[in-house]
């Protein structure tokens, strides 16, 4: 397992604070230590309790290895995760998609400035017809991390989704590249996406 210095130079762009808050509560939510999860992180609780600060990508990359090494259980734990990224979790960004006049101002700019949230993944958004096609990418993630980010990060972007508009999206198809999920995996698919992801 690649350590916390040898990915540093690779994944050297910081974040806001908030993102490791949101990990380390999902953590001792399901009964993990505070040590274990921040282990190897250099995050101190001290930095956890301020209101502003960033870290560096690749600790929360270690935060993430270690949150998955503790709670090895629970399959649905990125479904989980990205249920508890709210708009106001975002700061400035989801600030700015809030006062958007319309929803098609706020989509703009939202998917304009994508990359530039708590996702570790990229997202191409395209338009096809009448539909919006986002596609999420991995594969430059580490491995061991891959499946719990992809999960989080699509799982963030529905959460944010139904808080702007204040209901379910609608969605016609969500395609996956996996191995085929558990029963309860797929439910908390469905359950997430509204449908059963092919």
């Amino acid at each position: 397992m690649p350590s916390l210095a040898s990915a540093k130079n690779q994944w050297d762009f910081r974040r806001g604070i908030a993102t490791a808050r949101v990990l380390v509560q999902l953590g001792c939510d399901h009964g993990a230590s505070l040590d274990a999860l921040l282990a190897g992180t250099q995050i101190t609780p001290a930095q956890l309790e301020q209101g502003e600060g960033e870290i560096e990508a690749s600790q929360e990359i270690q935060l993430i290895r270690n949150l998955l090494q503790a709670l090895p259980h629970i399959p649905t734990l990125g479904l989980q995760a990205g249920t508890r990224y709210h708009i106001t979790t975002y700061g400035l960004w989801g600030y700015a998609l809030l006062s958007s006049p319309t929803l098609g101002d706020a989509f703009s700019m939202g998917s304009r400035m994508l990359n530039q949230t708590f996702s570790l993944t990229t997202h191409k958004v395209e338009q096809v017809g009448s539909q919006v096609q986002i596609t999420s990418f991995s594969e430059h993630l580490p491995e061991d991390i891959r499946q719990f980010v992809l999960d989080r990060d699509r799982s963030a972007a529905i959460t944010l989704q139904r808080e702007l508009l204040g209901k379910p999206v609608p969605y016609n198809i969500v395609m996956m590249q996996r191995a085929e999920p558990s029963a309860e995996l797929a439910d908390a698919y469905t359950q997430v996406f509204g449908i059963r992801p092919l």
